[in-house]
């Protein structure tokens, strides 16, 4: 499940810290500072969000298991046509992963990963490859047309559901004429998992519009392309099982998503006024549900080139 922990987190831990910009440059990460907030965690002192993001260690393991898991799903690194591209971008960069296999199999491009937390190596980068703190949001530091890929995935609850088209925009906006932008999100609805999965399933909209968070974005993202200007642009939707019915996919998928269903309870019990043990059955018995049915998500792919 492509929920960043963080971002819920940060939902519960909203702080009036303020922060400044700061810059550099080579094959490092670039501009951020870490400080503690309130309750003790190292957030990420990052100018364009509302509030410090919280960053454990544990979730950059929990990003590395969903690159992973994807590719267990047998869903590609990447879609599009590439063509020996120069300059790849990748936005909401996370650990690193996605971007350092890439630039094995591309050693000729030069590679570029954002986001608004260094959770990223900073040594023994190879030489093509470039971290930098940054949030699209408030302006992919690159000129018009710099990149021939633009590339971003699991998203969906990172981004705020009024901030879509801005960001499919800016993504455009830094891709080169011919080049191409490639999404990757994740179907918070559940399939094939009876009653207990739609009870899971709204349990992850109320907390996720509480949030500011819109879970259908990822059947929007072909439209937002071809507003934003994007042509020839293509949809691919994968399965994704999720429980121990389908090992080693299904089974990964699920250990990996449950912290994020229950780091969603406080949220949830505040907008519904459920009990925890309330919310405890609903996890329960979707899991219970998922091995019966032999439950998946989607994963919705879409890419689309620049005039």
């Amino acid at each position: 499940m492509g929920i960043p922990l963080s971002r819920i987190r940060s939902q519960l831990d909203r702080s009036d810290t303020k922060s400044r910009r700061s810059g550099g440059s080579g094959n490092s990460q670039k501009g951020g500072k870490f400080s503690p907030n309130s309750s003790g965690r190292r957030t990420a002192n990052e100018p364009d969000t509302e509030h410090p993001i919280p960053a454990p260690l544990m979730e950059i393991d929990r990003l590395d298991v969903e690159h992973y898991l994807l590719q267990t799903a047998r869903i590609n690194k990447f879609y599009a046509p590439l063509d020996h591209p120069r300059r790849i971008i990748d936005v909401g960069t996370g650990s690193g992963i996605w971007m350092l296999e890439m630039a094995a199999e591309f050693p000729d491009c030069e590679f570029l990963g954002i986001d608004i937390i260094p959770i990223q190596p900073t040594t023994t980068l190879p030489l093509n490859c470039q971290f930098e703190v940054a949030n699209a949001l408030r302006g992919i530091p690159r000129p018009d047309g710099y990149f021939d890929y633009v590339y971003s995935r699991l998203l969906v609850a990172a981004i705020p559901k009024e901030s879509w088209e801005l960001y499919v925009s800016e993504c455009v906006r830094v891709c080169a004429s011919g080049g191409w932008v490639e999404m990757v999100e994740c179907d918070t609805r559940m399939y094939n998992s009876g009653v207990a999965g739609e009870r899971l399933t709204e349990y992850m909209s109320v907390s996720l519009n509480a949030m500011g968070i819109n879970p259908g974005t990822v059947l929007e993202l072909d439209r937002y392309m071809r507003e934003a200007g994007l042509v020839d642009v293509h949809v691919k939707e994968c399965a994704l099982p999720m429980g121990r019915w389908s090992v080693p996919a299904g089974d990964l998928a699920w250990r990996n998503s449950k912290p994020v269903y229950k780091s969603l309870a406080p949220i949830y019990m505040k907008e519904t006024g459920a009990t925890q043990e309330e919310v405890d059955k609903i996890i329960d018995d979707a899991e219970e549900a998922f091995n019966k049915y032999q439950n998946y998500t989607g994963i919705r792919i879409a890419y689309g080139r620049k005039r």
